[in-house]
């Protein structure tokens, strides 16, 4: 297997002898571009706490069983994975009256309601940012549309058949 230097600029050098050709990444939204390379509050409260902004737009959690054999060594972190990686969404796809939505459950709500949940998940993220985030999401993210459709085709069935449904999401990339 040839070795995969990592200052060339193909990316097919180490994964399938450039089989795999991948489209080129869409131009940042002027928001996130601000965010980005701004040098104002919000831009600095934006990069101060950027792993929690993620967090609270997640529409999933990744799932893994740990090898805790490798994690109690000495040295640098690193988790091994046993068996396959999941991405987790939200079980049920429809929050329960009592929970407070996770995830995807999230962006099936009006759009007040998803901010709302958000700020008080996060209540130390600034809340400008976290409207112009989930703005910026709501206007430009493919997949908010199905989770929404998917939401209005699952109200459309009988309430004790709502639980029962499956929803899988399947992208085509071809």
């Amino acid at each position: 297997m040839p070795s995969c230097p990592y200052n060339l600029p193909k990316f097919g050098m180490c994964y399938l002898q450039e089989q795999i050709q991948l489209p080129p990444f869409q131009p940042l939204t002027r928001i996130l571009h601000n965010y980005l390379t701004g040098d104002d509050y919000s831009s600095r409260e934006f990069h101060n706490n950027i792993r929690q902004y993620n967090a609270a737009f997640a529409m999933t959690s990744v799932g893994v069983k740990i090898d805790n054999s490798v994690t109690r060594q000495l040295g640098p972190y690193c988790f091994k994975i046993q068996g396959e990686l999941y991405y987790l969404t939200s079980a049920p796809f429809l929050p329960h009256s009592d929970q407070t939505p996770m995830y995807a459950q999230i962006y099936i709500l009006d759009t007040a309601e998803q901010l709302n949940v958000r700020r008080a998940n996060n209540n130390n993220l600034d809340p400008v940012v976290m409207d112009n985030l989930q703005t910026m999401l709501l206007d430009n993210h493919p997949y908010i549309g199905h989770y929404r459709h998917a939401y209005e085709l699952i109200r459309e069935k009988p309430v004790d058949e709502q639980e029962e449904i499956t929803i899988r999401l399947h992208v085509n990339l071809q």
